[in-house]
């Protein structure tokens, strides 16, 4: 894999101002670490950069940073973006040796439509992106994975990949990365009835219909029994009104 050349100005004054101020100037604020190397604050050009993260490798390019002092083998470490804008905020670059290995994220695509996916069954990738350890200069694009002779319940793991020469996985190999289940099973419509339903349903077919027959009951319970107590209050209250009407009169008979 080339490297990619990115230009690098070093830079003195550091902080928010600072970094506002380089930005103002089209120069994207930068910091260089790394390989027990001194951490060196610089700029680059956004432009630049921008076309290395629209490359096919993105963040996982290998790039030869110019300084004015000398070039150095670097990567990029992290990326700061501005959730609104999208435009790029600042940068961390990181030394690297083309000879050692290092860790990356590259992303895993399938390929094919498994034969479980056209029995009906679901499709799922657990994982979308997968840790690398290779050099700088043999990181793949992507890893891809055939799952075209994946049938129900059956799942793809991290020991079936195919690699590239000099690449591992920093999963464990029985790591599943892509498993065909079987569609969740719907109960037919109208399987299931509540009791009244059921009820009704042979009430229809001519016999007694249980739930109406409970449901009179209860009716003809409840309608008892707000009559037995009509009664009792109105009773309780012709009751006073006769109190009443005698202690008038004995009042009126004394007079």
């Amino acid at each position: 894999m080339e490297a990619q050349v990115l230009r690098a100005e070093s830079r003195t004054s550091t902080g928010k101002g600072a970094a506002r101020q380089a930005r103002a100037q089209a120069k994207l604020p930068a910091i260089l670490y790394g390989r027990a190397g001194t951490p060196v604050s610089l700029t680059v050009s956004p432009k630049e950069l921008t076309a290395i993260l629209s490359s096919k490798l993105g963040k996982n390019t290998l790039i030869k940073l110019q300084l004015p002092e000398g070039e150095e083998l670097t990567m990029i470490k992290e990326l700061q973006v501005d959730p609104l804008s999208r435009s790029l905020l600042h940068v961390d670059l990181f030394r690297v040796d083309i000879k050692e290995r290092i860790t990356v994220k590259v992303p895993f695509i399938v390929k094919g439509t498994p034969k479980g996916l056209l029995a009906g069954g679901e499709l799922h990738v657990v994982l979308h992106d997968l840790p690398l350890r290779t050099t700088p200069d043999n990181i793949p694009t992507e890893i891809e994975a055939n799952i075209a002779h994946l049938d129900l319940h059956q799942m793809l793991q991290v020991k079936e990949l195919t690699l590239p020469q000099g690449v591992e996985v920093m999963l464990p190999l029985e790591r599943t990365l892509v498993v065909v289940a079987a569609e969740k099973k719907h109960a037919p419509e109208g399987a299931e009835v509540t009791d009244a339903a059921g009820a009704a349903a042979e009430g229809e077919g001519g016999e007694k219909k249980p739930a109406e027959g409970e449901a009179a009951a209860a009716g003809k319970t409840a309608a008892a029994g707000k009559t037995a107590a009509a009664g009792k209050t109105a009773g309780a209250g012709k009751g006073e009104s006769e109190k009443t009407e005698k202690k008038a009169d004995k009042k009126a008979d004394k007079k």
